[in-house]
């Protein structure tokens, strides 16, 4: 038990400098404020007349509890307690997903999932209802894995009793649930009829979708996915649109090379052979290499998420939203400070010597601070 709970540790210190550095170092609270930089952070209103307009189409439910969910980025330590819970969402199901397919070894790709969170709120682009569209696919996937029945007919029944409901509540994401499920089914379960049903039935179901609810076919595809009009539209929602791809993208890709190995490389009877033919010394050789690759997990960790924030961070546009803030609020020594140590930009120039004036100090002080000359 005892070992079981320090394998946890390096988990939990992850989880809680991942928290402490959205509430502190990032602030959520700048990106709801926006500075109007953000032009894609969502309104929301209490009230029927609100609601409804998102039940009118497949994602809305999901797009609702995601402008519900983003007003708590007005005060960021609990907005940062949404996008880590979140994150921890994604990392839980990567994990699972990785012991369920066979490849144990993969779990470390579990902390792929929150570095790209990471890297998009240093960016402070905001695409949290695309990923809380796909957090829900994903949960539904370990669902599925969990609960689906033994027999072929019984998790077709399954499957098409669930895929409705996801995609009415999620749109578009629920297309990566149906391709995990096609992709399981017919890789790792070989039950290639099943999954290919499975596959054209899940591409259809937008179609469906179109038909009740009226929307435009393209919508009822794209809705809540990255590359929807809707979300390219926005100067905003452009930014980071890759590191929004990978997140998609990575936990397919995996089961689909996972499947592909069993399927190809994998062998049962003659890795049985092997197994059996096996020497001590390489059985110990074996043993080492897994140790030592146990122990490298932590540092490579550290080491990744170190590159991941030098890479992501952007404190140009970092300043940017905090002089708006402290201004907005009328906290003009903090602007101030943030104008004693910026290089001139023009957005945070204007700030300062608003600040200065504010406080009376224009006349003495404006040439101490960077100027346009």
């Amino acid at each position: 038990m005892a070992r079981c709970w320090w394998g946890l540790l390096p988990d939990a210190a992850f989880f809680v400098f991942f928290y402490l550095y959205l509430a502190f170092a990032v602030d959520l609270r700048l990106l709801y404020h926006g500075g109007g930089l953000i032009d894609n952070f969502p309104v929301f209103y209490r009230g029927w007349d609100f609601l409804k307009e998102f039940l009118a189409y497949p994602g809305g439910s999901v797009e609702y509890l995601s402008a519900l969910l983003a007003q708590s980025f007005y005060y960021s330590w609990l907005g940062s307690a949404i996008v880590t819970v979140q994150a921890l969402t994604i990392c839980l199901c990567t994990d699972y997903v990785a012991r369920k397919v066979g490849a144990p070894r993969l779990r470390g790709l579990r902390f792929l999932g929150p570095l790209v969170l990471l890297a998009l709120y240093c960016q402070y682009a905001f695409h949290f209802p695309t990923t809380m569209g796909l957090s829900l696919s994903l949960v539904s996937f370990c669902f599925y894995l969990r609960f689906t029945p033994r027999k072929a007919t019984l998790a077709a029944l399954f499957f098409l009793a669930l895929t409705p409901i996801l995609y009415v509540a999620a749109g578009g994401p629920a297309l990566v649930f149906v391709v995990l499920c096609g992709l399981y089914e017919v890789l790792l379960r070989i039950r290639r009829v099943l999954g290919l049903l499975m596959l054209v039935s899940g591409a259809a179901m937008p179609v469906l979708g179109s038909m009740v609810y009226g929307a435009r076919l393209l919508d009822a595809y794209s809705r809540l996915l990255p590359f929807s009009w809707r979300l390219l539209s926005r100067q905003s929602g452009r930014t980071m649109l890759t590191a929004v791809y990978l997140l998609y993208l990575f936990l397919p890709l995996t089961v689909a090379a996972v499947g592909i190995w069993h399927s190809f490389f994998m062998n049962t009877s003659s890795k049985a052979r092997s197994e059996k033919r096996r020497s001590k010394g390489r059985q110990k050789l074996h043993f080492i290499v897994s140790k030592v690759f146990y122990k490298l997990q932590t540092p490579a960790l550290v080491a990744i998420t170190i590159a991941t924030l030098l890479i992501s961070r952007n404190p140009e546009l970092r300043r940017s939203l905090q002089v708006d803030y402290y201004s907005r609020y009328r906290m003009w020594d903090k602007v101030i400070e943030i104008g004693r140590w910026t290089p001139y930009h023009y957005f945070v120039c204007h700030a300062l010597d608003r600040a200065l004036y504010q406080t009376g100090r224009l006349g003495d002080e404006m040439f101490c601070f960077p100027q346009k000359t």
